[in-house]
């Protein structure tokens, strides 16, 4: 087989050497059609006549065995990419036309292929998210998504047994950044054990802690990795920074992984704590989501 392969492509690269020798075996092959008709007493004329007619047309035939011998979509791609490089050194405008729509092509492509890559393809940076749960009472006419009182939720969190641990948010909500150049950003407000549910390291610096969670605490702030990049330009030393958020300073105290995606239904570009107050807050609603503890079903849960 591969002697086969071997011979069509010395044919294909090599055709007028290969139609040289077809034609002179095509042509010896007719010269005995003529002798035969010849010693049969034909006149020359008449058996050369009468060759060529048992023999059929020699163009067809040539043809025939050059398609039959030869890849002639390799030597007709090879006679496109000539023409084509030609055209582009006659034409150097055209050229860089080309050039330039193949290199935009191909950077939309890769730009696709990263979204899709990030979003679809590549694992989820949550520990052990088969143990993520949302907790919640289900009713539309209230939220789109499970909620409970925030009474509720403080007394559940007190006295889990069965999980981990559970942490509340509030959805993203519109909040301003004041200093320097106005700025209306997404944020959402999140208890002090949302990343550690969650399963998720800060990139840089740290998570809520119980103290940042207190009512009345001094203001603290986490940027989400795309924010942190877009306006800080990936500073290294953002942590410990202010910004002014909604008229109150709050300090950077974490950057948020470029992979995570959170539980409310959107991108948030800031965290900020959840804060509630014992008691007084008891008719807020909040999402609740809990870890379960390893090896606990989710109906015992």
């Amino acid at each position: 087989m591969w002697r086969r392969v071997w011979a069509r492509l010395a044919a294909t690269f090599r055709p007028a050497r290969q139609d040289e020798e077809f034609r002179a075996e095509l042509q010896a092959h007719l010269d005995m059609i003529v002798e035969e008709l010849l010693r049969r007493g034909l006149p020359r004329e008449q058996a050369e006549r009468e060759a060529r007619l048992r023999l059929g047309g020699t163009a067809q035939i040539e043809e025939a065995h050059r398609e039959w011998r030869s890849y002639l979509w390799l030597d007709a791609l090879g006679a496109d990419i000539v023409a084509a490089v030609k055209g582009l050194f006659r034409g150097p405008r055209f050229a860089a036309t080309v050039i330039l729509t193949t290199a935009v092509a191909i950077g939309a492509a890769t730009t696709v292929f990263s979204v899709v890559d990030h979003s679809l393809l590549r694992p989820s940076p949550r520990a052990a998210e088969e143990r993520l749960v949302s907790i919640g009472i289900q009713g539309a006419v209230v939220s789109s998504q499970d909620w409970l009182f925030a009474g509720t939720f403080q007394e559940w969190q007190a006295q889990v047994e069965r999980f981990e641990a559970l942490s509340a948010w509030k959805g993203l909500t519109e909040c301003d950044r004041n200093d320097g150049t106005p700025e209306r950003l997404a944020c959402a407000l999140v208890d002090h054990q949302f990343l550690t549910v969650l399963g998720v390291a800060p990139f840089l610096g740290r998570g809520f802690t119980q103290a940042d969670d207190q009512p009345g605490a001094p203001g603290t702030v986490i940027l989400s990795h795309a924010y942190w990049r877009s306006r800080f330009g990936g500073d290294t030393t953002i942590v410990g920074k202010q910004l002014t958020i909604d008229g109150t300073a709050a300090r950077i105290v974490g950057v948020l992984p470029p992979a995570f995606e959170g539980p409310m239904q959107g991108n948030a570009d800031l965290l900020l704590p959840l804060q509630l107050r014992q008691g007084s807050q008891r008719q807020r609603l909040v999402q609740v989501i809990g870890r379960m503890r390893a090896g606990v079903p989710l109906f015992a849960a």
